[in-house]
């Protein structure tokens, strides 16, 4: 598990397999709002599988998070959302009638990467990645989290600094939620590492026809020639460099 804090919010990242291997602080100079704490941890990792949770939750054990991690882990669903029972009955209520603003996901990255405007959104993240996953019909599991609740705003900032601060919150979930406009996909920009896969792609789509000689599988296998030879001769030198 990698966890990164930022201003105020922890994004926690769990890698497939992976252990707990050190904390990585990130500060920004100016507090950008909860959607741009959320990108720049995503930025900072290269996990397949994120996780996002709260950083004031009580009573949070590691098969909590487990539990929130199977279904995506698993690949029968795209996003996990967690949802409170059995920690403080106001929390439990607020799950119960507003589920989709849950701060505890865990979500693909090809799925997040797609969804447009996070770092502008602020508390309205959640509503903003539930939106774009109703309209793409991405599929989504509510997993039970028993036992876990988190300290009210008015108990961490006193009565009306946690008073101004909902309002501040709901009034940037408003806004997402009557934003007219429908969310579009961020289509993912073609890199030097994602090159063969698209070749495979293209060449595992033409081979269905019975065409072999197509100009995908002169590219795909031009391509695993350049990468060999590329191999060998990072064998070749660290060779030389080993001897006397």
């Amino acid at each position: 598990m990698r966890r990164d804090v930022i201003i105020g919010f922890m994004v926690s990242i769990l890698i497939h397999g992976g252990t707990l291997y050190g904390d990585k602080l990130i500060n920004f100079k100016v507090n950008r709002g909860k959607g741009a704490a959320m990108k720049a941890g995503v930025a900072a990792t290269d996990a397949d599988i994120l996780v996002f949770l709260d950083a004031d939750l009580i009573g949070l054990r590691p098969e909590h998070v487990e539990d929130l991690v199977a279904p995506v882990k698993s690949r029968r669903y795209e996003m996990a959302v967690g949802s409170f029972r059995g920690g403080r009955y106001l929390t439990d209520l607020a799950q119960r009638v507003t589920p989709n603003i849950s701060g505890q996901r865990a979500i693909r990255r090809g799925t997040f990467e797609q969804i447009p405007g996070l770092e502008h959104s602020r508390y309205g993240v959640e509503i903003a990645i539930t939106r774009f996953c109703r309209l793409f019909r991405v599929k989504t599991q509510i997993v039970l989290i028993s036992g876990v609740t988190h300290p009210m705003k008015e108990q961490k900032l006193g009565y009306m600094r946690g008073l101004l601060s909902r309002g501040k919150m709901y009034t940037q979930i408003i806004k997402i939620l009557l934003d007219p406009r429908k969310p579009k996909r961020v289509r993912p920009r073609l890199s030097a590492k994602s090159l063969p896969h698209l070749l495979r792609k293209l060449v595992s789509t033409e081979r269905k026809p019975q065409r072999n000689n197509t100009a995908a599988m002169w590219l795909y296998r031009t391509e695993r020639k350049w990468h060999k030879r590329r191999e060998d001769f990072k064998v070749n030198v660290k060779r030389k460099r080993r001897l006397p």
